[in-house]
């Protein structure tokens, strides 16, 4: 017995001397059958859309990963196809462990059928959590598990013109979430899923039908998870000018984009809505055919994207027309250049024909270059133009020869001009004012500046704001808000009138109030007055109504000095 305890003993001994041979023996952990009850429907596989919804059951071959914390545990499947219980083996896992319960965790959403059958294989994931209850030898219970999908389903009907459009591909961007999806063939009904977005994002559809290019924004957009929508998508037609091989008409949301190389009439259909986004037509010399670089059929919008740059494709044409009874709006975050060819306004009419139609400006940055005898913005060369309105935008424009930068041009007519808001710089050419009418019977309605910056210059012998040179007129002149500085032209006021030439042909203006705002008016040359008629070197004073200044409105010119008002009245 003695000699057994030694020889164990030296065993033992040996054994602790080395430490080297110490060998750990790993943690045996229990594996234990694992049943979950799915509550609230198993809204994950087999996708099937009935009555405008979706219905969703559980595969019989579909795996759910089990995580207790980061560590993968086991795995479940349903106990038959369509079954509400998940049934598996987990290991290392005691009562009030928070499991994880995980369908599809590795969904890639970046290139999509356009199925439900896809979506069903590839992208539909789901989440639950369930805690552990009890333990029952090698049972282990657990909560119901509610499963939340982490994606939403959309039913994409994709349209131009009220009309299916069929597409491959569809491109889905969405800040750093890029979305391919690539039917086996062309739809025009395609199911995606995209995954939950919280915060508020610009959705782009960008699609290919044939040969041509369409696309859809959909701004501050959120995603939530477990939903299912059913989205018309109004597509976009996408026009590259450059590619042009005849006339073209755009259609409502198209976008025209690229160069024009040749001389293909370009036209707003009636009523549209059309965005330009980098375009240049400036390709047509001065003998181009008789049309507007844009030609305007009725009603239309212009929404400006990026820089574009237009000009007439003919010398006696505008850059852009809108014929006469309809109004062009144009809005946007990008630059327009309007030019003539020669003659012609900027926007508007064209020289001689070509009479347009009313024009609002609300945003955006524009530049409006009349050629000779028509207006920046407004009339040509006797050919008439409606109302001016500009909401806002930064406003450069310019007129051409005996003509404002904003109003009527050579020996014709405006309707009125207002401004609310914005950044506007107007100058006249030679014999017109800055805002207002040009040379020799031009005329134009009221003049009303209720807000926004403006700096409005006479050309020789024109009105800062006003009437031009030889029997010029314009309407009543109101100044309610803003800050406005008008220089007249040599001989004209700032505020007022032109010029004289002789007896009898005496420019003129109607009634001038001022009753707010912040007015700077400078007269030219040997004008008597800042505000009021203007005067020429022999033959007297022009034509002025009565000018109002409100009640603690104080009227300077550009030096600082107090303005020479005419027959001025306090309310």
């Amino acid at each position: 017995m003695l000699a057994a305890l030694l020889v164990a003993g030296a065993a033992f001994d040996a054994c602790t001397a080395d430490e080297e041979s110490l060998i750990a023996q790993p943690e045996v952990q229990k594996t234990y059958t694992l049943t979950v009850n799915v509550g609230n429907g198993a809204d994950t596989r087999t996708l099937t859309e009935e009555s405008g919804s979706l219905t969703a059951s559980w595969n019989a071959d579909d795996e759910v990963a089990v995580y207790k914390g980061e560590a993968k545990v086991g795995i479940l499947k349903p106990t038959a196809a369509g079954a509400t219980r998940l049934k598996g083996e987990v290991t290392g896992v005691d009562v009030n462990d928070e499991l994880t319960l995980k369908f599809q965790s590795d969904a890639d959403y970046s290139a999509q059928e356009g199925t439900l059958e896809y979506i069903d294989t590839h992208c539909s994931a789901a989440v639950a959590t369930v805690t552990v209850d009890k333990i029952e030898g090698s049972d282990l219970y657990t909560s119901d598990a509610a499963f939340e999908n982490q994606q939403s389903i959309f039913k994409f009907n994709l349209k131009y013109q009220d009309e299916a459009l069929s597409v491959t591909p569809l491109t889905i961007t969405a800040g750093e979430l890029t979305i391919t999806v690539a039917p086996t063939e062309g739809k025009s009904e395609l199911y995606v899923a995209i995954p939950a977005i919280s915060e508020k994002t610009d959705f782009q559809f960008s699609a290919t039908s044939g040969s041509d290019s369409y696309i859809c924004v959909i701004g501050d957009a959120t995603v939530s998870a477990g939903k299912f929508y059913s989205v018309d998508l109004k597509m976009r037609k996408v026009v590259d000018l450059s590619k042009l091989e005849a006339a073209y008409v755009a259609q409502d949301g198209d976008v025209l984009t690229g160069k024009a190389t040749d001389k293909y009439k370009i036209s707003i259909a009636a009523g549209a809505t059309v965005t330009l986004r980098d375009v240049d037509i400036t390709s047509f010399d001065s003998e181009g055919p008789k049309y507007a670089g844009i030609n305007c059929i009725g009603d239309a919008t212009l929404v400006i994207e990026g820089e574009n740059h237009v000009k007439g494709a003919y010398n006696e044409c505008s850059g852009i027309n809108i014929p006469a009874n309809f109004t062009l709006t144009i809005e946007g975050t990008g630059k327009l250049t309007a030019e003539s060819n020669g003659y012609g306004a900027g926007i508007g009419a064209g020289y001689y024909w070509g009479r347009a139609g009313n024009i609002i400006i609300n945003s955006g940055e524009i530049v409006a270059i009349g050629g000779g005898d028509c207006a920046g913005i407004g009339a040509g060369c006797e050919a008439s133009c409606g109302d001016i309105t500009i909401n806002g935008g930064t406003v450069t424009a310019t007129g051409g020869r005996e003509a404002p930068g904003i109003g009527s041009g050579y020996h014709t007519s405006c309707g009125n001009i207002t401004i609310t808001n914005g950044t506007i710089e107007a100058i006249g050419g030679n014999s017109a004012a800055g805002i207002g009418a040009g040379y020799e019977y031009s005329s134009c309605g009221i003049i009303e500046i209720k807000g926004g910056e403006v700096t409005s210059t006479g050309g020789k012998q024109g009105a800062g704001i006003g009437s031009g040179y030889y029997s010029s007129s314009c309407g009543n002149i109101i100044i309610s808000n803003g800050t406005v500085k008008a220089i007249g032209g040599e001989d004209g006021a700032g505020i007022g009138t032109g010029s004289t030439w002789y007896h009898g042909y005496q420019s003129s203006c109607g009634d001038i109030n001022i009753s707010g705002g912040t007015v700077e008016a400078t007269k030219g040359g040997v004008a008597t007055y800042d505000v009021g008629p203007g005067n020429g070197s022999r033959y007297g004073l022009g034509n002025c109504g009565t000018v109002t200044i409100g009640s603690g409105i104080t009227i300077k010119d550009k030096d600082g000095n107090d303005a020479v008002i005419y027959v001025a009245s306090t309310e």
